[in-house]
């Protein structure tokens, strides 16, 4: 008789599952296979300033965010592996440092030629979904027998332009980078780019306008609520499914252009880049809201993070005069009290709102103060889903799941060393404990007479050119960076550039760091 009473108790768990959802009430589980779904959040150029549970001081309402912190753990020392939108995305996916590239044609190379994370989650049984901005370019077929794809620096295809099947079944996109699912854009929407993509192929009737494709209904102030309703079908489509699933969500905002949707204009009572960030908060609201009604909540780990810093601070090589003016009324501190922004060594070019989310494996309103990187994704999942690494897998990528459910770091992980890549200027920062070390370097200025055709002059490169020195901080006692111990610390900045003498000797190296 007692075993037939346990019997029927555990067919009954296992038929309605009793846990609460994130607003406190029961839901009645739909999936089969009890492993957790995975969705990350990926805002765009949002800095750490932007959030209020990171700056109470910020001048941007973010409920949403906040309520998120509250419910799971926050980290206060995440670290994108570049403070740019491709190089962050490639350390996402593949769980490689991009610390060896050299310019932006490496994402075509070498460097693609491993496992993503979406295959590795494929593999495991998962379904797999990216809805949002890509980044990465795809390659059209040329007539003449060619594969192009339009560079993400020059916005153009490869000569001759009317060479390019617009229409015609793309290849090395997401959906042959293990997502059985793609609707978005694969470079940049709005940087010239005006058309969606759905599977391979790009939807309506594109044409270049005048150098990438364009389609007449694709409305950029409107995109980021088209994906976002996208997200929203596609987790109640996943959760009625019996398997778990990872869902990829990149946003396009508050990137540039800074265009807010009618009904957030205003909102901030800052200016437009308050507003669009706001319009993010209200987005994370909305997929929250869609996990609950699914009745996944208890089984989901959610992630929302930023590829880098924000762009939106003085003096800043991304910005320009509207947003200096902007900033002279508001001072808002998109990147709190870090140190400049977007592309930049310094923290605010890397040092991101990092929010995790899983109710039972974590205990909710905790902060961490841990060093991670958005790079340990990939060896976190792997570990979460029972993949076993090869050693040319994800070779920069740490399993870091004991430290997101609570543990301390081992003796080991706290002798880890980072690298951050930047572009202006075009440097690797590193980071071991409280130290961080920026290399002597060049910073690159604003381009003189911006749009005019030709080749600048070698007088005009030179002016363009800024020296700046080796620099050192203790981010212990100074996280803003205004103390440079450079002088003061011989040893230390020698540890630290022998450090990342090995790394860039052993950049072709597969094997896998534990």
């Amino acid at each position: 008789m007692i075993r037939l009473i346990i019997a029927v108790f555990t067919y009954l768990l296992g038929t309605i599952n009793v846990n609460a959802s994130s607003n406190g009430d029961p839901v009645k589980d739909k999936q089969n296979d009890k492993r957790p779904n995975v969705i990350i959040f990926f805002a765009d150029d949002l800095g750490s300033g932007d959030v209020q549970c990171y700056n109470p001081v910020s001048k941007i309402k973010t409920p949403n965010i906040d309520k998120l912190a509250s419910q799971g753990v926050r980290f206060t020392d995440a670290h994108t592996v570049g403070s740019l939108c491709a190089p962050s995305r490639f350390g996402l996916m593949t769980g490689r440092n991009p610390a060896i590239w050299t310019n932006y044609t490496d994402i075509e190379s070498e460097a693609w030629n491993c496992l993503m994370m979406p295959e590795m989650f494929q593999q495991q049984g998962y379904a797999t979904a990216c809805i949002g901005k890509w980044h990465f370019g795809v390659l059209f077929e040329g007539k003449d027998g060619r594969w192009g794809a339009p560079s993400p620096v020059g916005k153009r295809f490869p000569a001759p332009a009317d060479n390019w099947k617009l229409t015609a079944p793309t290849k090395s996109g997401p959906v042959d980078r293990g997502f059985d699912y793609f609707f978005g854009t694969p470079l940049q929407p709005g940087g010239g780019w005006h058309a969606n993509m759905e599977g391979n192929t790009l939807l309506g009737n594109p044409k270049l306008k005048p150098n990438l494709p364009a389609t007449k209904d694709f409305d950029n102030q409107k995109w980021m609520k088209v994906i976002l309703g996208k997200t929203k079908e596609k987790i109640d489509e996943l959760s009625a499914g019996d398997k778990p699933f990872f869902l990829y969500f990149p946003i396009n905002s508050p990137h540039k252009p800074i265009i807010p949707d009618e009904e957030f204009i205003g909102k901030s009572g800052i200016g437009k880049y308050g507003d669009y960030c706001q319009q993010v908060d209200w987005c994370v609201g909305e997929v929250m809201e869609a996990i609950d009604k699914a009745g996944i909540a208890h089984n989901t780990i959610l992630i929302f993070t930023s590829d880098n810093g924000s762009f939106y601070y003085p003096g800043s090589v991304n910005g320009n005069e509207d947003d200096e003016q902007e900033l002279r009324g508001n001072k808002h501190r998109a990147n709190s009290i870090y140190k400049k922004g977007k592309g930049q060594p310094e923290e605010g070019g890397h040092r991101v709102p990092y929010i995790v989310r899983w109710p039972g494996q974590i205990e909710a309103g905790t902060v961490n103060n841990t060093t991670i990187s958005l790079g340990d994704h990939f060896a976190t999942f792997a570990e979460l889903t029972g993949y076993e690494l090869k050693p040319e897998d994800a070779i920069d990528s740490w399993n870091i799941l004991p430290i997101i459910k609570g543990e301390q770091p081992t003796e080991n992980y706290s002798q880890r060393v980072f690298f951050h890549f930047n572009n202006n200027p075009r440097v690797d920062a590193v980071r071991m404990g409280q130290w961080k070390m920026i290399p002597a370097c060049y910073y690159k200025e604003k381009k003189p007479n911006k749009g005019r055709k030709g080749k600048l002059s070698p007088e005009e490169k030179k002016k363009m050119r800024t020296f700046v020195p080796g620099q050192l901080y203790d981010l212990s006692q100074d996280p803003g960076e205004l103390n440079n111990l450079w002088e003061q610390h011989p040893e230390i900045v020698e540890r630290l550039s022998i450090e990342l003498k090995k790394y860039k000797k052993r950049k072709h190296n597969a094997s896998h760091i534990e």
